[in-house]
Order: C-alpha cells, then structure tokens, then sequence
C-alpha cells in the first residue's frame, strides 16, 4: 500500500519541477536587439541633419508627389500646374480689352456706333485714337472712378461724360488709368444717330428694318418697350427703347 501511494507523490514532484524549469527559462532576457516577443525593433528616425528640414510643401505621409494634385511640378516641363504671375495678368489684360475695337472685319465702323457729324465713335475706340472733345466739344460734365470690390476689375477706372443729349461711359484696366476706351454710349436725343441711321424720333419699324434681327427684350415701364440686336461674338449690342411706336432712346453698349 506504501508503495501504491508514493508513485502518484513522485510524479507530481517531477511535473512541478519541469514547470519551474520552464519558467525560468522563460523569463531570461532576449538577445541584443530583440524586443520581448520576438518582433523586430522599430527603427529609429533619421537624424533631421541627415534628412533635411521638413518644409511642409510635400505630400502627406504614405502619399505619392502624383497623389495630392496640388503643386505638383509637371515631370515633362518642370513647372507647377498652376498659372504663372505672367500668364494670369495677360488673360486679366486681355479680358479688359474692347471686344471689337470699334471695327468690323472689313476695316469699317461696327454697327455698334454713333454718328457725329462726318465722324463715327465706335464702342471700344479708345480716346487716344478718337478724339471726342474734337467731336464732341468739351462735356458738360466729367468724372473718373476707380472701381473697388469689382472682381477682376478692381483697380480699374471708369470714367463718365456728359453731353447735351449724350452720355459716354469709358474703361481704362488696372494699373493705366491715362487712356480709356468707350464702353457705353446713352443717347436721349434728337441729332445724334448711329451708324445705321436710327435716331431718337425714328419710328420702330425703321429701327427693327436697319436692325434685322432685332427683338423685344422687356418693357421699363408699361408704355415703354425695348428691343435690342446682340453681338454673340463680341458681347455688344444695340438697343432702343420705343413708345407709341417711336424710338425715345438709343443705348449702345459693350461688356468687360
């Protein structure tokens, strides 16, 4: 019986000392270089003398140059994708300048024009091509804005004179401010026709026959109706506003 006991007592003593062997074996540090659990260490970051100074310029981490789209210098040309300084005053000059300069293909006056005696203003003609006092006589009245919170055209000046029956509006782009050119010419009397022809006191019929083309727009008042050829290509137009079937005023505008 002595016997039969003892055997169970030594095989628990042996379990219990190889589990002891184990953890101690266990618990023994790793070698140089090797973290707990076997993975391998993290490197280290790069000394920033090394690497240079971060500019904040490039793409985020894990992100490619051709990923983030913004800044990113064409491989073929070496410039950035977004316009130049240069590129973006030309198309701002450009977008400031008159559409037709005052002439048609051929050379001649546009139909967008008054007449002034023997003389024709054009809209877009500038004044220092087309002298208007020589034509015009001195205004009546004279003043030069330079437009503020005018989008693209901040900057630039808009000058207004005023005739007996006649008022011009001129542009001149930022940074000039010394030459203009015709924007918009409001006639509201008798004597000052256009190139066509029509004058305050002709009758609609004789407007809409010099005019093919032309259409009601809108009314301004009940008894007053507007009828106006557009230029598609060169954003002028030609209007006049008639009552009882007479012309009562004549615009003749361009667009910035």
């Amino acid at each position: 019986m002595k016997k039969t006991y003892a055997w169970p007592f030594l095989i628990m003593m042996a379990v219990l000392l190889i589990a002891g062997t184990a953890g101690c074996t266990a618990g023994e540090p790793q070698g140089a270089g090797q973290p707990a659990g076997g993975a391998a260490e993290s490197p280290q970051p790069a000394d920033p003398a090394e690497s240079g100074p971060a500019t904040g310029t490039g793409p985020s981490s894990g992100q490619s140059a051709d990923q983030t789209g913004v800044g990113t210098p064409d491989a073929a040309s070496g410039q950035s994708g977004e316009p130049s300084p240069d590129a973006q005053t030309s198309a701002e000059a450009a977008a400031e300048e008159p559409a037709s300069g005052g002439r048609d293909a051929g050379g001649e006056p546009s139909i967008f024009s008054l007449k002034i005696g023997d003389a024709v203003i054009s809209v877009g003609d500038w004044d220092d091509q087309v002298d208007l006092e020589a034509i015009l006589g001195p205004p009546s009245e004279q003043e030069t804005t330079r437009l503020e919170n005018a989008d693209t055209h901040t900057g630039s000046f808009l000058k207004k004179l005023t005739y007996d029956g006649l008022e011009i509006d001129l542009f001149s782009p930022s940074g000039n401010g010394e030459t203009f050119w015709i924007l918009t010419m409001r006639v509201s009397k008798e004597g000052i026709p256009t190139s066509a022809g029509i004058e305050v006191g002709s009758t609609l019929d004789e407007a809409l026959a010099a005019y093919p083309g032309m259409e009601r727009v809108s009314n301004i008042r009940d008894d007053d109706q507007v009828y106006r050829l557009y230029s598609h290509s060169q954003y002028e137009y030609v209007e006049v506003v008639v009552r009882d079937g007479l012309v009562t005023a004549i615009n003749v505008s361009g667009s910035l």
